[in-house]
C-alpha cells in the first residue's frame, strides 16, 4: 500500500508523542491545577495593585505551596492509575 504507515511499537524506554499529550492533559484538565492557576492570577493582581508588605510574601508562598500540592496530587493519581493497569 502506498499511503500505509508502519504500526510498529516504539522501542522500550521511549516515549511516544501521544504519551506526552496524554500526560499534559492530566495536568491541564485537572481541577486542582486549574484552581491553583486562577489563584495565581489573584496573587499577581494583588502584587500589581496592592501594598507590598509581609502579607504579599505569604500569599506567594501559599500559592507556590498550593501549586506544588496540586502537581504532586496529579502525579500520585497518575502513578496509582498506572499501578492499577499493571
Amino acid at each position: 500500500m502506498r499511503g500505509a504507515r508502519s504500526a510498529a511499537a516504539p522501542a522500550a524506554g521511549t516515549v511516544d508523542a501521544t504519551d506526552n499529550r496524554r500526560i499534559m492533559r492530566k495536568f491541564i484538565f485537572n481541577g486542582s491545577i486549574i484552581s491553583a492557576i486562577f489563584g495565581g492570577l489573584g496573587v499577581v493582581q494583588t502584587t500589581r495593585k496592592g501594598p507590598r508588605d509581609w502579607r504579599l510574601a505569604l500569599m506567594w508562598i501559599s500559592w507556590l505551596a498550593a501549586l506544588a500540592i496540586a502537581v504532586g496530587t496529579v502525579i500520585e493519581q497518575a502513578n496509582d492509575a498506572d499501578a492499577l493497569d499493571k
